[in-house]
């Protein structure tokens, strides 16, 4: 059995356009899907607590947007959101902290200790 066995003759002539109309489209009630573009975020370096928030922030996003395993774009986000101490601190971190997200955050975490904790290696001090 071949293809075109099945396949329905073709007309001689063309009888003009068909009676049949396309379903007519509501346009004022049609929706869009909503985007989720990522939120607005921004880190100083003021202190731990703002760190945690930030790169909880980060990976909360990053999940809900299926891009938890795509540190590169995790990366290029959080570098995006610098500003300030934090911005200088990026700018002297070690070239190979910068290109793995695990170890950027571990820097992070470092140099914005918890609320209490003393800094690591001249992190900045949380105040309590």
């Amino acid at each position: 059995m071949d293809f075109f066995s099945n396949a329905k003759p073709v007309p001689d002539k063309f009888d003009g356009p068909s009676t049949r109309t396309a379903p007519k489209i509501n346009t004022e009630s049609a929706t869009v899907p909503p985007t989720s573009p990522v939120p607005e975020l921004l880190f100083h370096g003021l202190d731990g607590n703002e760190c945690e928030t930030f790169v909880g922030t980060i990976q909360k996003t990053a999940y809900d947007k299926g891009k938890d395993e795509d540190h590169a774009w995790m990366l290029r986000w959080a570098k995006s959101c610098l500003r300030s101490k934090a911005l200088r601190w990026y700018a002297k971190l070690d070239s190979s902290r910068r290109r793995d997200w695990d170890m950027f955050v571990k820097a992070m975490l470092e140099a914005y200790p918890p609320v209490g904790a003393e800094p690591v290696d001249g992190g900045v001090e949380t105040p309590v």
